[in-house]
C-alpha cells in the first residue's frame, strides 16, 4: 500500500483507539453510578467490548504494517463479528432504556393526576434549605385562592 495512505489509515486508527478510550472511561463512569440498574451486566458486557477493542486497534495497526494477508483477515473477522456484538449491545441496553423511561413518565404523569384530583389538600415542599413548594393539588389551589404558577418554586417561609 502506498505510504501516504498508510499515514492517513494510521491516523484514523489512533483516532478511533482515542475515541474508544473515552468512551471506556465515560462506560466505567456509568457502571460505578449504576450499580443497582438491571442492565448493568448489559453495560458491564459493552465495558468489556471496550476494554478488548482497545488493544485491538494497536494489533490491527501491527498487522497492517505486517502485510501478512491472514493476519489481516482473521482480525478482521474478529472486528466484524465483536463489533456487530457491540451494537447490538449498545441498540438493545438503549432501547430497553428508553422504554423503562417512557413507563417511568406514564407513571409520572399518573400520580400527577391522581394528586390534582384527590379532595383533600396536598402541598409538596422540598426537603432543602430553601424549602420550595414543588407542586401543589388543585384542592390546595382553591383553599388558597392561587394559582398554581403562582405558588410553584416559591419557599414556603415566605408565608
Amino acid at each position: 500500500m502506498e505510504n501516504s495512505n498508510l499515514i492517513i489509515v494510521d491516523i484514523l486508527i489512533a483516532l478511533g483507539a482515542i475515541i474508544m478510550f473515552m468512551a471506556t472511561i465515560s462506560t466505567f463512569k456509568l457502571i460505578k453510578r449504576i450499580k443497582t440498574s438491571r442492565y448493568l451486566r448489559y453495560r458491564e458486557g459493552l465495558f468489556l467490548l471496550m476494554i478488548i477493542f482497545l488493544p485491538g486497534y494497536l494489533t490491527f495497526l501491527f498487522f497492517l504494517k505486517k502485510e501478512d494477508v491472514m493476519l489481516f483477515f482473521y482480525l478482521a473477522g474478529f472486528i466484524f463479528s465483536f463489533g456487530a456484538l457491540f451494537v447490538f449491545l449498545v441498540v438493545h441496553t438503549g432501547r430497553k432504556t428508553i422504554e423503562d423511561l417512557l413507563n417511568t413518565t406514564v407513571s409520572k404523569t399518573y400520580v400527577e393526576n391522581v394528586i390534582h384530583s384527590m379532595a383533600d389538600t396536598l402541598i409538596v415542599i422540598d426537603t432543602d434549605e430553601n424549602a420550595s413548594i414543588r407542586t401543589a393539588n388543585n384542592a390546595a389551589l382553591n383553599l388558597l385562592k392561587y394559582r398554581e404558577n403562582e405558588l410553584v418554586g416559591q419557599s414556603v417561609k415566605k408565608y
